[in-house]
């Protein structure tokens, strides 16, 4: 799926004939069309979702397009050496997964995550991949962020 987003080959509404929908509008705001950067940074729902995982994560991000994020995250996260480095773009992916699962369960299903429920559900994901990983060396900071206290 990330592969998918980062080819911006995603069948988001802009890119569905305008016959076959009738609202081509975000199902996550509902106050723009929906377009691939308007999905993942544009919407208001998704820009909380990035800010929460920014807050809770300790990581930031810079504010680019779609294209410019990728590439950033790319070069930045290129030689992952510490569990820091390798959080980084689980975060970015689990992001990308969850906001796109997100508007497909309100389309296909009308069943609505809030903000909060949609970041726990990131978090829940990448702190099950963390305490399955036996790579470099677990941080008491990372362990508090990420709530891995059990595996010290």
């Amino acid at each position: 799926m990330l592969w998918l987003a980062a080819q911006g080959r995603l069948r988001t509404l802009d890119r569905l004939p305008a016959t076959s929908i009738d609202d081509q509008n975000c199902k996550l705001c509902t106050n723009l069309p929906e377009s691939h950067d308007h999905l993942f940074f544009s919407c208001s729902f998704s820009s909380q979702v990035w800010k929460l995982i920014q807050d809770r994560s300790h990581k930031q991000w810079p504010a680019l397009p779609w294209n410019g994020l990728l590439d950033w995250t790319a070069r930045r996260y290129k030689d992952a050496r510490s569990i820091d480095d390798f959080i980084g773009p689980l975060i970015f992916a689990g992001t990308v997964y969850h906001v796109w699962q997100e508007r497909n369960s309100r389309i296909f299903r009308s069943n609505a995550k809030s903000v909060c429920n949609v970041v726990d559900g990131i978090f829940q994901q990448i702190r099950d991949l963390l305490m399955n990983n036996g790579g470099p060396a677990i941080s008491e900071q990372i362990q508090t962020i990420w709530n891995l206290s059990q595996i010290a």
